[in-house]
């Protein structure tokens, strides 16, 4: 799942959505006052994995972005 935190357009989520990549906004969730820093710390400590980099978002956008049709 992706958390996407306030400084993200509104309107990445329903595009995701649509894509169906399950996303989740901080401020939805009511943590709009955290930093980034607390809330990839929080999300570091709650996961087996590390967080996706940019380019690991990137490459899976383009991906699915490709199996789309016109």
């Amino acid at each position: 799942m992706l958390l996407l935190d306030a400084n993200m357009d509104v309107h990445l989520a329903s595009v995701l959505s649509g894509f169906k990549i399950s996303r989740d906004t901080a401020g939805k969730r009511g943590w709009k006052a955290l930093s980034n820093r607390d809330l990839v710390g929080v999300a570091v400590d709650c996961s087996e994995r590390p967080p996706a980099t940019l380019p690991q978002y990137r490459e899976q956008f383009l991906a699915l972005w490709r199996e789309t049709p016109n």
